[in-house]
């Protein structure tokens, strides 16, 4: 599945405060970036453009993501400054000290670190995804949609309890008619499972 046409929101203003402290003339050998949500790869391959000692490290769990940015990579010939890291960006100071501590010993470490958090349009967009409800489609919603150990938005509404679903929607959703909606959740599901978007 490609990944749909993406638009960095912000990134002259992304590109400017991580980079404000490199001088233009800076010669430093290696300068290191992490953009953590690579998604469309929009801030990491502005950061490769920009100066031609910056160097990646990407993370992204979504395999649309994973899969049209290591075609990026090897189309622009980037493979020796980008890193492409499989794995959401919860685990990436785990996998730096597991896998290249030597970029963050002595004078070492990130010049800076962007995290895009959120949803981006490819999810609205690709109406498999299971996350916009102008399609019929699976309820789906994860983000690593090829990882079955994480439950789909499908079980998570067929299964939680209602005070589960509350929290959900109050607390993470900030939805101020938590309660109402959950009330006709609890009422639907004990006539037909939610299935579809």
């Amino acid at each position: 599945m490609s990944y749909t046409e993406h638009y960095s929101v912000l990134k002259k203003e992304c590109m400017d405060f991580l980079t404000e402290f490199i001088k233009s003339d800076q010669t430093a050998d290696k300068s290191y970036f992490a953009d953590l949500t690579f998604g469309g790869g929009g801030h990491t391959f502005e950061l490769l453009n920009m100066n031609e000692s910056f160097h990646l490290r990407s993370t992204d769990q979504d395999p649309d993501a994973l899969a049209n940015g290591r075609k990026r990579i090897d189309s622009e010939k980037m493979s020796e400054r980008i890193k492409l890291i499989d794995t959401n960006f919860e685990k990436f100071p785990a996998y730096i000290l597991e896998s290249e501590a030597d970029l963050i010993e002595g004078e070492n470490g990130f010049q800076g670190i962007l995290a895009d958090l959120g949803v981006s349009s490819h999810h609205f967009d690709e109406g498999s995804r299971g996350f916009s409800f102008r399609f019929d489609a699976p309820l789906d919603m994860r983000m690593d949609y090829d990882n079955d150990s994480i439950p789909t938005a499908a079980d998570i509404i067929n299964n939680s309890t209602p005070d589960e679903l509350i929290e959900i929607f109050d607390d993470y959703g900030e939805e101020k008619y938590a309660y109402r909606i959950v009330q006709k959740i609890i009422e639907f599901r004990q006539t037909k499972k939610i299935e579809t978007t």
